[in-house]
């Protein structure tokens, strides 16, 4: 019977309960399988953010409002797991914006060392934005 951490709900989890539940347990073997592990520096990381947003815009007989111009640039420094995004959003109204969004992130190495080896390298991604608001 295979029971994973933090899966107690879990279809088969629950299914493998019920066929245990009353019968005689005969052997019990445990094995845990270390997948990747880090230290608390590789853990630890430093997070800035610094946002802008202007003038609230209140159109008439609105109880909601608006920002005409939202900015942002975020920071997440860490060993090995750096980050950077910023994004920028106009609004062309109460109920349309446009902007865009802009990362750049480190290379993670995933099960480094072993035969089955995952290299995750994003680099730097620009992505549209398009809100609607009603």
């Amino acid at each position: 019977v295979y029971v994973a951490f933090n899966r107690r709900f879990f279809k088969s989890t629950l299914k493998a309960k019920e066929l245990i539940a009353n019968k005689e347990v005969l052997s019990v073997n445990m094995c845990f399988t270390e997948l990747e592990s880090s230290d608390f520096g590789n853990s630890f990381s430093v997070f800035f953010e610094w946002s802008y947003l202007s003038d609230k815009i209140r159109p008439e007989g609105s109880y909601n409002y608006y920002h005409e111009w939202s900015m942002y640039i975020r920071a997440n420094v860490a060993e090995g797991a750096s980050r950077v995004n910023a994004g920028v959003l106009y609004s062309l109204g109460a109920g349309f914006a446009l902007g865009a969004n802009f990362v750049w992130a480190s290379q993670i190495i995933f099960l480094e060392g072993q035969g089955n080896e995952f290299t995750w390298d994003p680099g730097f991604v620009i992505s549209p934005n398009l809100t609607f608001r009603w």
